[in-house]
């Protein structure tokens, strides 16, 4: 026995009959479906409303790709440079800075007071580019894919987040994507700032003359 239900077919692929209309599937806010005419064909269902293809569609672009992050990013290491030469000039005019507590003794809480903030700031700009990094190695597949005439190894099927870091930056110089390049070897250098951080503050002995001796 038959049922006398038609299968109803997937909202996404129903399109309206004008030729004009492209449907998107989104479902945008109540005031762009306030003109709708409702479902296509009739009936009770709920569905995506239809838009013209004249309308703007805003593109979305990764928070790591946008400019307000970008410029947030370069204006925290230019002031970061800026407070490092500082204070590298002010090390030079005075011979070094008084410190409290043993910094070499482990047990001592000062040890930590003076080793773990620069540590803790560059971890914080390399998950800040490594992060930069991952969504420019998402992006550039689809740009290729855009452009037009990409190969499928290059465009759909171009995965580069599945590759080792340390091996990255050379598919990236085959495809001629000099951007992952780029981007991918400063990752890599990235990976030194903790340790090079560790060392940013040392501990010396200073001999003072007294006046008169």
């Amino acid at each position: 026995m038959c049922n006398s239900k038609a299968t109803p077919s997937p909202m996404l692929l129903r399109v309206a009959n004008n030729s004009n209309r492209v449907q998107f599937a989104t479902y945008p806010r109540k005031a762009e479906t306030a003109n709708w005419d409702g479902p296509v064909g009739g009936g009770d269902e709920k569905e995506p409303p239809v838009r013209n293809g004249d309308d703007k569609v805003k593109a979305w672009i990764p928070l790591p790709l946008r400019g307000i992050f970008l410029c947030s990013l370069v204006s925290f290491l230019v002031a970061l440079a800026i407070i490092l030469e500082v204070l590298l000039d002010q090390s030079n005019k005075h011979q070094g800075f008084a410190t409290r507590g043993d910094i070499e003794d482990k047990k001592d809480a000062m040890h930590y007071v003076y080793t773990i903030p620069p540590t803790a700031i560059a971890a914080f700009l390399a998950a800040m580019w490594a992060w930069t990094d991952v969504e420019i190695k998402k992006m550039q597949p689809y740009i290729d894919l855009a452009k037009g005439d990409s190969p499928a190894q290059r465009s759909l099927l171009l995965d580069y987040n599945r590759h080792n870091n340390f091996t990255v930056w050379f598919h990236a110089w085959t495809n001629k994507h000099y951007l992952v390049f780029l981007t991918s070897a400063m990752v890599l250098l990235s990976l030194a700032f903790q340790p090079l951080a560790a060392a940013l503050l040392v501990v010396k002995d200073t001999w003072w003359t007294k006046p008169g001796v």
